[in-house]
């Protein structure tokens, strides 16, 4: 038997909610995936206590449902953002327990826009020796020479990096300037 269990982070937004795990895998989850995955966030769940779930909470649920949320659970392992158990260390799984989380989720409100970006891009430099023309730090204004006289200072990254954590900011990548 399989047990689904969700090893992502999960982050509530106003259309349902991001998936996503530190190696920089993200998925963004429609309001039904977002409580399949909050579900089995609880305890590693069988393909059909999830669709006890979620028909718990959407009473009109085609055939069709059972294989697609299937194909989302295989594909998201594939993402590594659940695991797909044999067992669940014999552990009872207390359904009015997952009913209350998944409820007390959607009962949140989200404003209509993303709680904050999905990723951050951090040129750390813009000093460089080359002068590449496909190099689009510097092709709409002033060249490297001058970028590089406006570089953030250490403590000013330590803020932007500080208030990216602080909003939950899942991936951040460090960029900028000639490596060698």
């Amino acid at each position: 038997m399989k047990f689904y269990k969700c090893t992502g982070t999960l982050r509530k937004e106003y259309y349902g909610g991001l998936l996503y795990n530190k190696w920089g895998r993200l998925s963004p989850l429609n309001q039904t995936g977002y409580d399949i995955f909050k579900a089995i966030s609880v305890y590693p769940l069988t393909l059909k206590e999830i669709m006890d779930i979620v028909r718990k909470f959407y009473i009109d649920i085609p055939p069709s449902a059972i294989e697609k949320i299937k194909l989302l659970l295989e594909y998201e392992a594939n993402k590594s953002l659940i695991v797909i158990q044999r067992d669940r260390d014999g552990r009872k799984v207390p359904f009015d327990d997952i009913i209350e989380k998944v409820t007390l989720d959607k009962s949140l409100s989200s404003p209509p826009y993303l709680s904050s970006p999905f990723s951050i891009h951090i040129y750390s430099t813009y000093a460089c020796n080359q002068r590449c023309i496909f190099c689009y730090a510097s092709s709409n204004g002033p060249k490297c020479d001058q970028l590089y006289e406006s570089n953030l200072k250490l403590q000013d990254w330590k803020g932007v990096i500080n208030e990216a954590i602080i909003f939950r900011v899942p991936m951040i990548n460090f960029l900028g300037g000639e490596p060698l």
